[in-house]
């Protein structure tokens, strides 16, 4: 059985690809059994340059309804424009979701998995973060 899940999906009209379409509408038989209950789930998905954030809130979504948790900074999108802009002018990128960030991603899931455990020592987990801005975030860009 696993201890945790890892989903991956590109963004296909706005949505999950529809191999992981069937694969939930198959799973929905095990919601909220032991497959599921209270087993942490991470998200990663990939976007060319938009709809990624959509697709990463509602399938965490999904997962939670069918058991899952999700925890904290469990997921991200990996976004073509992001990595492109990063590469042009890294200042101005410096809050966006980057490559980097799928170790917080890991870690997190991985720590969530082990507290999950009897007898789990140290009994909390130890969560990361990622970079955030906190200086510049409403800063006006578009003028």
């Amino acid at each position: 059985a696993a201890d945790a899940f890892v989903f991956g999906t590109g963004t296909h009209w706005d949505s999950w690809s529809s191999e992981l379409q069937r694969f939930l509408e198959a799973a929905t038989a095990a919601e909220a059994t032991s497959l599921w209950l209270g087993k942490p789930a991470a998200v990663v998905v990939s976007e060319h340059s938009t709809g990624g954030k959509g697709v990463l809130s509602r399938l965490q979504g999904v997962l939670v309804t069918l058991g899952c948790s999700v925890s904290p900074l469990g997921g991200l999108v990996v976004s073509r424009a992001a990595l492109l802009a990063a590469k042009t002018d890294p200042a101005a990128a410096r809050d966006f979701w980057g490559l980097a960030d799928l170790g917080v991603v890991a870690h997190n899931l991985a720590e969530a998995a082990r507290v999950n455990r009897p007898g789990a020592k140290p009994a909390l987990p130890r969560w990361r973060t990622w970079p955030v801005d906190r200086r510049d975030f409403a800063s006006r860009w578009l003028t």
